[in-house]
């Protein structure tokens, strides 16, 4: 019993020296961190394995030699504790690395801590490792010494790619042990980030600004780039040639698609050209054949009519009643008259988009007993395509009819104007106005005029606008119509 009693006493020794190793290890072993908790568990096991006998002994005596022992045993190890946690409480503060291999793998290179110290925007890490991969006590320890040299410039966390698959698939990762480096916006992926190497490249590419130039140096006993040998540089020259090679092709290769899908998009706006000519022709000959057959036929057979009556008078012994038929007949002629030149006016043909207006707007003004001004700019002796001539013919008529019909304005205003590649087109008037935005929200087919002239203004590419007041601040209708970019002569 009293040597088992002794070999128990002597573990004391052990453990001081296993607590001391484990106050020695963030020193010596700093990347082997996790051995730390170990080698506190097991010192401080075999120091209270050697507080057994004292334990028994004090039973039996309590001023006995041996109480005195484990007494002072119990305070040197409180006091080995004490150092244990204040050499870990400095080292967390001012933690220092003591790296004695040969090559200093277990150290950053200047260059690396040169451009951490040097970092001018903050740079995050996110690491996608398994929790049981190799690589990734290593790869935390390298991000644990880059936030070191960096202080608060680079942080970084840890995920798990199988725990967190949104964040890896918003990330991009495609294989574990990729760490994603982010700044201003920017991200660089990098594989194997316990590498330093690897790491600060990928460091170096997120927070440089700027275009990327190589630099040789020559003249100084540096390596000639045309030189074959081991330490020239002609095999890179020969790369950097190939990857220009290559990416001239590329950038032909796009500029040639660009081309075609240009001269593809070119030749689909000159169908559409051609296809809005032909359908506009299609309605000219279609309205000149309607006018025709009001003109010729219809109003013919009225005037026809008419004379008929005419003949029957003197057999006829209502005489008021002869002469309201001979009246409406006569309103019929007038009328139908209008409609042909309004189905196809023959001044727009034969004069021009101007001076058709300018005659229309006379007879109009004088009609409805409005003061009109009618005013053009950029458009003397100048004949625009029939497609655009027709419109904004219709789109006057239209909007002075709207004029007559709903504003009671006293005057009004018709502006043309050619500007740039695009014909603009200006109806004003003094009415009374009403609220655009409520006029939108009623029906459709209760403001056909409108809808007219935005359909005829939307075939062309063009836009109409409608600005009003209600109470009397008037209403201005604004056109825009592009043009051909040549105009008929």
């Amino acid at each position: 019993m009293g040597g088992l009693m002794r070999r128990l006493d002597w573990a004391f020794y052990p453990g001081i020296a296993v607590l001391a190793a484990a106050v020695i290890q963030p020193f010596v072993l700093p990347q082997q961190s996790r051995l730390w908790w170990p080698l506190v568990l097991v010192g401080l096991a075999l120091v209270a394995i050697s507080l057994i006998p004292w334990a028994i002994g004090a039973r039996s005596s309590l001023g006995a030699r041996s109480v005195r022992y484990g007494f002072n045993t119990l305070v040197m190890v409180v006091l080995v504790l004490g150092i244990i946690g204040v050499v870990e409480a400095l080292s967390y503060r001012h933690n220092a690395r003591l790296d004695l291999t040969e090559n200093r793998r277990h150290s950053l290179s200047s260059q690396t801590i040169q451009l951490l110290r040097g970092l001018t925007m903050k740079v995050s890490a996110v690491a996608f490792y398994r929790s049981d991969q190799p690589g990734k006590r290593q790869a935390e320890d390298q991000f644990k010494q880059y936030a070191r040299f960096a202080g608060d410039k680079f942080t970084w966390k840890s995920v798990d790619p199988d725990r967190e698959p949104q964040l890896a698939k918003a990330f991009g990762v495609e294989a574990y042990g990729t760490t994603v480096l982010e700044a201003k916006g920017r991200t660089e992926k990098v594989l194997d980030a316990e590498q330093e190497e690897k790491l600060t490249n990928g460091l170096v590419k997120v927070t440089r600004e700027g275009k990327r130039v190589v630099y040789l140096v020559q003249g100084h006993g540096e390596p000639e780039i045309t030189n074959t040998e081991r330490g020239g540089y002609s095999q890179a020259k020969e790369a950097l040639e190939v990857q220009v090679v290559e990416r001239t092709k590329q950038l032909t290769s796009i500029n040639r698609k660009l081309q075609d899908e240009v001269s593809e998009r070119r030749h689909s706006e000159e169908a559409r050209q051609h296809l809005l000519e032909r359908l506009v022709t299609i309605q000219a000959d279609e309205r000149r054949r309607i006018s025709r057959e009001l003109h010729d036929e219809i109003g013919q057979q009225v005037t026809a009519l008419s004379l008929r009556l005419a003949a029957l008078e003197p057999g006829i012994q209502d005489r008021a009643a002869l002469e309201k038929c001979l009246q409406l007949l006569d309103q019929l002629g007038r009328q139908l008259h209008d409609l042909a030149v309004a189905v196809r006016p023959a001044g727009l043909e034969e004069l021009g988009l101007v001076l058709a207006l300018s005659s229309y707007v006379e007879d109009w003004a004088e009609q409805h007993g409005v003061k009109l001004d009618f005013h053009q700019r950029g458009l003397q002796r100048i004949r625009l395509s029939a497609a655009v001539e027709d419109a904004a013919y219709r789109i006057v008529i239209e909007a002075l009819s709207n004029v007559a019909k709903h504003s009671g304005a006293s005057r009004a205003s018709v502006l043309l104007e050619r500007r740039d590649s695009e014909l603009r087109i200006i109806v004003e008037d003094n009415g009374k106005g009403f609220d655009v935005e409520g006029f939108r929200k009623e029906k459709v087919a209760d403001h056909l005029g409108v809808v007219g002239m935005e359909e005829r203004a939307a075939l062309l590419d063009g836009a109409v606008t409608l600005e009003s007041r209600p109470g009397g601040g008037g209403t201005t209708l604004y056109v825009k119509l592009p043009l051909a970019p040549a105009p008929r002569a």
